[in-house]
């Protein structure tokens, strides 16, 4: 993140962060909205995202706004993320196709904690104030023909520091291509700035580049696997991960992914692992994340579908689209 004055430091430093240092000493973290690196649901979560720019679903706006496109059906999704310190976040999202070429999405999201108390540069108590952070935004995607879509979105972020609350506009762009059995993602999220009465400030810009490759078992069961990985750039650093899912029937998938960490972290490699149980097209999914400078991470939740058939017009599920 490139800042512009001493301005947004102290302000990252005593909002949210703040909390982050409450609970764990080794947190050297001096950018907002660091919530981002917080998986949106279990399937990202327990795959470490590496399927998260190559794949479409109520995710792509936060991935790759081109996997809007990809859609069957109009579906709604929550999830639950309990985080360390009684630090928790709500996931919410609804997408639907419009028309045999488009697809939406859009989604907002809410980090909030306990009553922490707020202290100045010199530590001295300046009051009381609870962590919460929130981002909110939409994505288009659109199939140009020969397997290839585009998208493009735009997100809201918003952390309600109790001195200098900070609100970024990042837009995002990307395109999918689906040869045979194989996709292939690019994308640029949150290209934007942040600002507040403290400064002003870059919005820590995300590219992604994902491969996966999915296929269907001939076992009579309706199960199948997806296999990706993903290179995520993000401030300077890159991140590889790599991850599957495994359907052994229809209604049973298991997941699991691992990836690299910051430099500064004390291991080099994370793991997470998960699972999800579909029955009449309600998806329900769980994933663990055991490690991290603030602990384990537990996430839960449900995707339902909005409307019981499928139009003549929209093309045949896929297994990369849950």
């Amino acid at each position: 993140m490139e800042r512009r004055g001493n301005g947004a430091l102290r302000l990252v430093r005593t909002g949210w962060i703040l909390a982050v240092f409450v609970f764990t000493t080794s947190s050297g973290a001096t950018e907002a909205f660091q919530s981002r690196g917080l998986a949106p649901d279990p399937a990202w979560q327990a795959t470490r995202g590496s399927l998260a720019a190559s794949g479409s679903g109520l995710t792509a706006g936060l991935a790759n706004p081109a996997g809007a496109f990809g859609l069957e059906r109009a579906r709604a999704a929550f999830s639950h993320l309990i985080w360390a310190g009684d630090l928790s976040r709500e996931w919410a999202a609804l997408g639907a196709p419009l028309g045999s070429r488009v697809g939406f999405v859009i989604d907002a999201a809410l980090l909030h904690g306990p009553q922490l108390m707020g202290y100045d540069a010199d530590g001295v108590e300046t009051g009381s104030f609870r962590v919460s952070e929130w981002n909110a935004g939409g994505s288009v995607g659109t199939d140009v023909g020969r397997g290839l879509s585009l998208g493009a979105g735009a997100r809201v972020h918003r952390l309600e520091d109790p001195s200098a609350p900070v609100t970024g506009v990042g837009l995002s762009a990307g395109a999918q291509w689906q040869f045979g059995a194989q996709s292939l993602g690019v994308s640029i999220t949150d290209v934007g700035s942040a600002r507040s009465s403290a400064g002003d400030y870059d919005l820590p810009t995300q590219w992604r580049v994902g491969l996966e490759r999915q296929a269907t078992y001939d076992w009579g069961q309706g199960g199948g696997y997806r296999v990706g990985a993903t290179v995520l750039g993000e401030d300077g650093s890159t991140f590889v991960a790599v991850g599957a899912i495994l359907q052994p029937t229809a209604w049973l998938g298991l997941l699991g992914g691992a990836s690299t960490n910051a430099p500064d972290d004390s291991e080099s490699v994370s793991w997470s692992s998960g699972v999800q149980v579909e029955h009449q097209g309600i998806l329900a999914g769980y994933a663990l994340h055991p490690a991290g400078a603030l602990g384990a991470t537990h996430q839960f939740s449900i995707t339902i579908p909005l409307r019981g058939d499928r139009a003549s017009w929209m093309r045949e599920p896929s297994r990369r689209h849950p």
